[in-house]
């Protein structure tokens, strides 16, 4: 690793001070130290580490307050943060990373477990500046091809790429879920558009994402959203997801894609589904909440529960949980600003008749009873096993 990345650890103990820095010493990382909230705050703001392993329990101000902190001033809110506790109830672990921490790890540590965590954690955030700094790069050049293309229809080629990357069908199952997705368009690219981020045993995560302009610049940067999700993904993998997770996960993503930025408004939800649970988690911008029907087909009424989450974006972001019936689906329709105005009483008919059919079957079934229109139209069944 060749010291290129620098830890701060902090804990009142000089005995695991001392055991932390031999074990990042020898496995080449570069080491500072505080031993106190208002120290670690001081070396995180001076020195910038790469990560930061905290303490829960010191005098004075402890780990979780310090975290907080961290997460609401801008010269740190960037460093992950991994939690070291002898604490391991779960709702330790909760707070912590609702809090903004990337892990949380109980004492006495494994020195292995330890830096494999580490390494996990800056290889993420290495991936995350990496699509940051290839969003910039992709934003000057987005904003160059709509001053050169504007009004014509651009390269060819280009546009048939971006349409085969641009995900609009998704049929996918496993031993607890059945996911079929299809947006419908009247001319690409497509706008509207479904992406799963996670479908692991009985956990699933997707973003939902539409309004864009029907432009290939526009389609660019919602493909690149896309991939900019996948990364936060593939190196942020949760072992279990609450509000807080969720809303840090979608603060990154609006960070990462503003409409000031990219000129480029556009709507988005985040999704999850625990099915040991029974429960859905929903964060959305200008989106409507998806039907439920119970195993009956019948219609599942609930408005949910309002979440309170902390973040910048609160005062846009509606969130809510949701309790699900066992066997239930969920149906999301979007198209533009439009609700789906079809007859409950028809859904259930379509339901009762494709009960336990083809998902793909009956998304078309479904879309027959939906009128045509000139905008995208995104369609997506979850049938929970």
């Amino acid at each position: 690793m060749g010291n290129q990345y620098t830890i701060l650890a902090v804990d009142d103990n000089p005995i695991n001070v001392k055991l932390l820095s031999r074990t990042l010493s020898n496995n080449s990382y570069d080491v500072i130290t505080a031993a106190s909230g208002p120290e670690a705050l001081k070396q995180a703001r001076d020195e910038q580490p790469d990560l930061i392993l905290l303490d829960v329990l010191m005098p004075g101000m402890d780990g979780y307050e310090v975290c907080k902190i961290l997460k609401e001033d801008e010269k740190s809110r960037h460093i992950p943060v991994i939690f070291l506790s002898a604490k391991n109830e779960t709702v330790d672990k909760a707070r912590g990373l609702a809090l903004g921490a990337v892990d949380y790890l109980t004492k006495p540590f494994d020195p292995v477990e330890i830096i494999a965590r580490i390494q996990t954690h800056l290889d993420a955030r290495r991936t995350v500046h990496e699509l940051s700094r290839l969003n910039d790069i992709l934003a000057g050049e987005l904003e160059d091809l709509r001053k050169r293309k504007k009004g014509d229809g651009g390269d060819e080629k280009l546009q048939l790429f971006i349409d085969d990357l641009l995900p609009v069908k998704n049929v996918e199952s496993n031993d607890y879920f059945q996911v079929s997705a299809f947006t419908k368009t009247q001319a690409a690219p497509a706008t509207t558009l479904f992406l799963p981020l996670l479908m692991e045993d009985r956990h699933l995560l997707y973003i939902l994402t539409g309004g864009f302009r029907k432009d290939y610049p526009t389609a660019m940067v919602q493909l690149m959203m896309h991939k900019f999700a996948e990364g936060l993904m593939s190196g942020g993998k949760q072992p279990f997801y609450n509000e807080q997770i969720l809303m840090n996960m979608l603060e990154k993503i609006l960070d990462a894609f503003s409409p000031d930025h990219y000129q480029a408004p556009f709507t988005i939800s985040l999704n999850y589904i625990n099915h040991i649970k029974n429960e859905y988690l929903n964060l959305s911008i200008h989106q409507p909440f998806p039907f439920v029907f119970d195993g009956n087909c019948e219609r599942y009424i609930g408005e949910g529960f309002p979440l309170v989450v902390e973040s910048r974006y609160t005062a846009i972001v509606r969130a809510r949980r949701f309790n699900l019936p066992a066997r239930g689906m969920l149906i999301h329709f979007l198209s533009g600003k439009d609700t789906l105005d079809v007859e409950i009483n028809d859904f259930r008919s379509e339901c009762l008749v494709n009960d336990g059919g083809d998902m793909e079957e009956k998304t078309q079934a479904l879309f027959d009873l939906v009128p045509d229109s000139s905008k995208d139209r995104l369609m997506v069944l979850i049938q929970l096993k």
